[in-house]
């Protein structure tokens, strides 16, 4: 019986810890749209012909139901597979309008881009993946206790826990620690010639611990800038 009342009682805490780190990410994303999203439509009335804000307001609703919604299917592994592309598609046009019209650009705006950044380290091409661009990325607090060694062997060890495909030539495995992304956004490293690019997510994840956060900058800047990456084109 006591046992019983000790697993209940685990339970509604863990329900009430979801809870609230639900309604801190609703909050955060009630923000973005906001003071961003929205900012930057208005700002961009030409390109959206008769569209108006008050439509804009209404998809974030409809999206905002769905995405609470106790049974959505789409897994934040599923939806940053390729998060470097999501962000000069998703994010770059946002940029571009609110800078275009002297629009403030928000810790927002940088948190979303900066998460879409660390999900992409560190990093470590998966052996055996070919030229499809798919690497191996790390929660935080993992130890690396097994790297890839191909397809063959995603579960690392016998012991390794449950390794789930989620995407098409894609996996995580929650208990190890790693999930695979696909990325093929090259830039040029801040010390190289513009000829000499390599993979972002192997420069981001080439610094050791010991680096300040202004080293990263240059190679932020170079995704950003870039047609294919971040697409920040003023």
């Amino acid at each position: 019986m006591e046992k019983d009342q000790f697993a209940i009682a685990i339970m509604s805490t863990m329900k009430m810890e979801i809870r609230s780190a639900l309604s801190k990410l609703m909050y955060y994303l009630d923000s973005l749209f906001q003071h961003q999203n929205l900012k930057a439509a208005e700002a961009n009335t030409e390109d959206l012909h008769d569209t108006k804000t008050s439509d804009v307001q209404a998809v974030y609703d409809d999206w905002r139901r769905i995405l609470v919604h106790a049974h959505f299917g789409l897994s934040a592994f599923f939806i940053t597979q390729n998060g470097a592309a999501k962000g000069g598609i998703r994010i770059g046009p946002i940029i571009v309008d609110l800078v275009t019209k002297g629009e403030d650009v928000t810790c927002s705006t940088t948190f979303a881009l900066a998460a879409i950044l660390r999900f992409l380290t560190p990093a470590e091409p998966v052996r055996g993946s070919g030229n499809d661009g798919i690497y191996r990325g790390w929660l935080n607090k993992t130890k690396r206790t097994c790297t890839s060694t191909g397809a063959e062997n995603k579960d690392c060890g016998s012991d390794s826990g449950k390794t789930v495909e989620y995407a098409d030539g894609l996996a995580y495995n929650i208990q190890r620690g790693w999930y695979e992304f696909r990325c093929a956004c090259e830039v040029a490293a801040p010390d190289k010639s513009k000829d000499e690019s390599q993979p972002l997510q192997i420069l981001l994840g080439s610094f050791s611990t010991t680096m300040q956060s202004c080293d990263y900058e240059g190679i932020i800047r170079a995704y950003l800038l870039k047609s294919d990456g971040g697409g920040v084109i003023l």
